[in-house]
Order: C-alpha cells, then sequence, then structure tokens
C-alpha cells in the first residue's frame, strides 16, 4: 500500500535526545500524527500493513493504556488533524477509496468520542504519495502538504479557506516556504506556520510569520531542543504554553516529545543550592539494592563520597533542582565511584531531561581520552528480540549522546549489553564505567 500520510519515511541516522526533551511516548512502530487532548489523553496513528489508525494512551495509576479508538477509525487511512481551543472537539481525516476522503468531526467527552458531522476536502490531484493535513481551531483553515500541479520542487505547503460552505482552491505557499526539498507535517498555531523540511538525511522543523493566506517572514529553524541533530524531527505542536513533537534517532525507535524546562543552576562553593530541600544527593540515593546488578553499586550516596564527586566536576558545586516526586518514584540515576549507573522504566531507551542534566555534569568532571565502558541492560520480561534490542539500545543511545555532545572530550567509548533472567526495575538499567 502507498503511504498516504507522512510517516517516519526518511533515512534515520544515529542520535539522542537533547537536554530539554521528555519523551511522553516511546514506540517501536512508525508514528504518524498525534494529537494531545487532556494531561492524560494522547491520541496519535500508527501506520500498519493494512492502512493507519488511530490510538489512544491513557495514564492511570502511573502505568500507561494503549488502545485502538474503533470509533475514529472508520476509514483505511485514519488520523487526527485537529482540535478546537478547549480540547472538547476533534478533527479527523478518514479515507477508504480514491475518492471516498473526509474530515470528521467528533466530540470528546469523558475519554469516548462522538461523530458529530464531517466535510469533504477541496479537490485535489496530488502527485505525491503523501498527504499531509492540519485544520485550524476554527475550522476555517486547511493547511496542507502535497505535490499539486506545478511545485517548487517535490512536496510544498498549501492553505484553503473555508468560504461559502466551500473550500478554496489550494493556494501555494510560495518559495520563501517551499524548496526543491519535500516541505510537509504543516501546523498552524498564534499566526505561525511550522513545518518540517527534508534536509539530506535528517528532517527539522522551521516557523515562519502567517498573515491571512500568506507568509510574512523568513522561515526559521526552531532551536536544538527540538531539532534534535542528525535525527528526524517532525510533526510539530503548540497547544497554549506546550510544545510537543516527534523526533527517531533510528527506524525501531520513535518517540513524542514535550519541552521540559531545563532547571537552572548555579556555581557556588559553600555547597549545593536548591529552591526547596531537595538536593543533588537526595536524588541519586536509594536507587537500588545493594549488589543488584555489581558490587561497586551503594544503596545511598554517603556525603563524602558526593563531596570527592563534585571536587573533580568542572562546576565544583553543580545542583540541579529535582521534582521530589519523579527522584524518589522513578530512581532515575545512581552515582558510582567509577561511574554511573542510569535508570529506565520497562522498554524505555532514551533518559529524561533530568537523567540528562545529572550524566552532563558527570561528563564534564573527567579528564580528556577517558575510555568509558557503557552497559546496557534489560530485565526478564517481555520477548526475547525486544529485550535484546531495548538492552542495545539503552547503551547505543548514550555513546551517541557523549559523542555528540562531548567530542572535544575525545571519550573512547565501548559498548556492551546484557539481558537478564531476573525481572525488575533493579535490571532495567545502563551502567556508564571508566575504565582504570
Amino acid at each position: 500500500m502507498k503511504k498516504i500520510l507522512y510517516t517516519i519515511a526518511f533515512i534515520l541516522a544515529t542520535g539522542t535526545i537533547a537536554h530539554a526533551q521528555a519523551p511522553i511516548l516511546q514506540s517501536e512502530q512508525e508514528i504518524a500524527d498525534y494529537m494531545v487532548l487532556e494531561n492524560d489523553l494522547l491520541l496519535f496513528t500508527r501506520k500498519e500493513a493494512d492502512g493507519q489508525y488511530i490510538y489512544s494512551e491513557r495514564k492511570q495509576n502511573w502505568e500507561s493504556v494503549i488502545q485502538k479508538e474503533a470509533a475514529l477509525n472508520t476509514g483505511t487511512i485514519n488520523t487526527v488533524i485537529g482540535r478546537n481551543e478547549a480540547g472538547t472537539e476533534l478533527y479527523v481525516y478518514q479515507k477508504n477509496g480514491r475518492n471516498e476522503e473526509a474530515i470528521t468531526f467528533y466530540n470528546v467527552k469523558d475519554g469516548a468520542f462522538e461523530k458529530t458531522g464531517e466535510r469533504k476536502l477541496p479537490k485535489l490531484k496530488n502527485h505525491s504519495t503523501n498527504l499531509g493535513l492540519h485544520l485550524s481551531a476554527d475550522k476555517n483553515t486547511l493547511v496542507l502538504s502535497a505535490e499539486l500541479g506545478k511545485t517548487h520542487g517535490y512536496d510544498d505547503v498549501y492553505i484553503s479557506q473555508w468560504e461559502n460552505n466551500r473550500w478554496t482552491k489550494p493556494k501555494n505557499l510560495g518559495k520563501t516556504v517551499n524548496t526543491r526539498q519535500p516541505e510537509f507535517a504543516p501546523f498552524v498555531a498564534d499566526e505561525t506556520l511550522y513545518f518540517t523540511r527534508k534536509e539530506g538525511d535528517k528532517s527539522l522543523v522551521y516557523s515562519a510569520a502567517l498573515t491571512g493566506n500568506a507568509i510574512s517572514s523568513e522561515p526559521l529553524m526552531l532551536d536544538e531542543v527540538v531539532n534534535n541533530t542528525g535525527t528526524y524531527n517532525s510533526y510539530y505542536k503548540k497547544q497554549g504554553e506546550q510544545e510537543f513533537w516527534i523526533s527517531a534517532a533510528t527506524d525501531k525507535a520513535f518517540a513524542i516529545y514535550t519541552r521540559e524546562p531545563v532547571m537552572e543552576y548555579k556555581e557556588v562553593y559553600e555547597g549545593p543550592v536548591a529552591e526547596d530541600d531537595l538536593s543533588f544527593a537526595d536524588a541519586v540515593s536509594g536507587s537500588q539494592d545493594p549488589g543488584s546488578i555489581k558490587s561497586d553499586t551503594k544503596a545511598i550516596v554517603e556525603e563524602d563520597e558526593l563531596a570527592d564527586f563534585m571536587s573533580h566536576s568542572a562546576s565544583p558545586h553543580d545542583a540541579f533542582v529535582l521534582d521530589r516526586e519523579e527522584a524518589e518514584k522513578n530512581n532515575m540515576v545512581t552515582h558510582q565511584e567509577n561511574g554511573l549507573t542510569m535508570h529506565y522504566l520497562l522498554n524505555q531507551v532514551y533518559m529524561g531531561g533530568k537523567q540528562t542534566q545529572i550524566l552532563t555534569t558527570y561528563l564534564k568532571s573527567l579528564p580528556k581520552g577517558a575510555t568509558l565502558n557503557i552497559k546496557g541492560m534489560s530485565d526478564g520480561l517481555g520477548a526475547g528480540n525486544v529485550k535484546a534490542r531495548v538492552s542495545k539500545q539503552r547503551a547505543q543511545l548514550l555513546k551517541a549522546y557523549i559523542q555528540q555532545n562531548f567530542a572535544a572530550k575525545n571519550f573512547k567509548v565501548n559498548v556492551d549489553s546484557k539481558v537478564w533472567k531476573e525481572v525488575g526495575k533493579h535490571f532495567r538499567v545502563a551502567e556508564i564505567r571508566v575504565a582504570k
């Protein structure tokens, strides 16, 4: 089957998350468009052998419940393309045949979806196998990515207005946006157009001011938090003050991210600085039983050990204000005398933002040319091929992060992996050890 909407279809380079990325969904399958309706309700599209279908993820008691939404999947190709400001109405693209395409509207109440109406799409002679759509909150502006007639390259971005109960002819947004590279995944918020452009073996997200039906500024690349170096980045969304996007480091590692504020820190010489009584030591202590992974693992970071670690760091007393509940519940990092142990949730392969900060502080403390041995591990829960891949990815993504962000340090990085027979959080880790 031909692709109808953009999914992870490009050549993907190895990469890892930036400092302020926080994953809200990780997947081994391709993710297309998505929509966040409430804090605990995420809708996303998966590309499958017989079409594209909408799934939901709900957070319940710290667990994720993912299910296929039958009410939203009345076509063979289905994807979310918009919502109203309140998040109480959802807009879905559905396709059953060559000419059976519609935008369907659903009311959202208590996590259930009730169809309230639909509109036909504007007439399109799309020469591309891909089609991207975004419908504005007021339902009056439709932004498309397609190849319609004479284009500026491959897929271009167009805009159409709902006037007199019909769509206007889609207007090409011109050479300011459209190049000889594919432009796709359009989204509009606060009179700003966001779109993705393929550039070589990666794709990057841009923004440009939109006045009416015309672009009124040169596109600007979004910052490195969104545009993770060397990876596929796309499907940027802005809802109020929240931002979301998709990044993929490999063809088996897809994730939807949100921006997590970077924790402010200071250099001081009297001791760790924090806005409350939670310190760096609190965040890295008590995260596993002594000896459950290796004999040099300590359940508690002693004050003199922390002081020794700080005395060798580039910034002697860096400290971060960490979220108490997350630190205590998820046990993110354990500090050892010769390295760190990174802790993961089940099937998680990316670091969270706070883990990244602790790792960065530690790496800054190491001498140039140090040899780092990284061992990714998985516990015994799940299918064998998944466990093996997760353990390898945990090590490989840490290596990619180190090489990408600390090239000047000339670290030598070796990776290995292991799948444990035992089941439990103590075995879902990646160890970083400095060779002596």
